[in-house]
């Protein structure tokens, strides 16, 4: 909790990133720390079950678990339950999106960074970012083989797909996107969507960084401003919101 919280403050449901296999909350806690005091909110990590001991998508069903639980036990947590959103980074923010268009309730707000919304290989052709694709490779091939396996289990892919939803359900979305990064073309398509189908959403571009970087906010005067203009986007959209 950040200084200054109070009990009815926000609360934002954090999940990390590493490709649905690696990372932990000790992996993010600087990142969820920094962010909390950016955004003035409480913010709640969530440690889910990872690949390859758990198969997708036990992940996203830890994600809507945790963001249940959150908002039935959000008196004890010091909080609205009208005022909990979600947020993530990289495959973190793939659930984190995912829940805020399929869940029954509708998150507050959203706050994606650098999020894995595209794992079709289509989506770097013609991109600048081609040549470095081997940079995600490894994850996304990982990602798309566990998801061709429920698949081919009776499970149903378009039921995870960040692009087929009604993108005119999400909350005010504040999406952060760096310029090394082979998940740009899937977040620029998702922005780009977003804004047709009337989303409010605000995307922050940080050229110079790379995916990961908000990590290493302690070290990165670079990373440490993104994360503090990040709150302050996401605080302005809610102000914007009241009005």
């Amino acid at each position: 909790m950040p200084p200054g919280a109070t009990s009815g403050a926000d609360l934002m449901v954090f999940f990390h990133g590493g490709g649905f296999v690696l990372c932990d909350i000790e992996s993010h806690d600087a990142l969820c720390r920094r962010l909390a005091v950016a955004t003035g909110m409480k913010l709640l990590s969530v440690e889910y079950r990872l690949a390859p001991e758990c198969r997708f998508p036990a992940m996203h069903r830890d994600a809507r678990a945790a963001f249940e639980w959150a908002r039935t036990n959000a008196a004890s947590l010091g909080c609205d339950g009208g005022r909990i959103g979600l947020g993530g980074d990289s495959a973190g923010g793939h659930m984190a999106a995912w829940l805020a268009l399929r869940a029954s309730a509708r998150p507050a707000f959203l706050v994606l960074l650098y999020p894995l919304l595209d794992v079709e290989a289509a989506q770097w052709e013609g991109s600048p970012m081609k040549d470095l694709r081997f940079l995600g490779r490894l994850a996304v091939g990982y990602v798309r083989s566990q998801i061709e396996d429920f698949e081919e289990e009776g499970g149903s892919l378009s039921a995870f797909r960040i692009t087929d939803a009604d993108l005119s359900r999400l909350p005010p979305t504040v999406v952060v996107e760096v310029g090394i990064d082979p998940l740009r073309p899937g977040i620029h398509a998702f922005v780009e969507a977003a804004q047709a189908a009337g989303a409010r959403i605000l995307g922050l571009s940080y050229p110079t960084l790379a995916h990961g970087a908000l990590n290493f906010a302690y070290m990165s005067k670079r990373a440490a401003q993104a994360i503090d203009e990040t709150g302050a986007a996401l605080q302005g959209l809610l102000r914007a919101r009241q009005v």
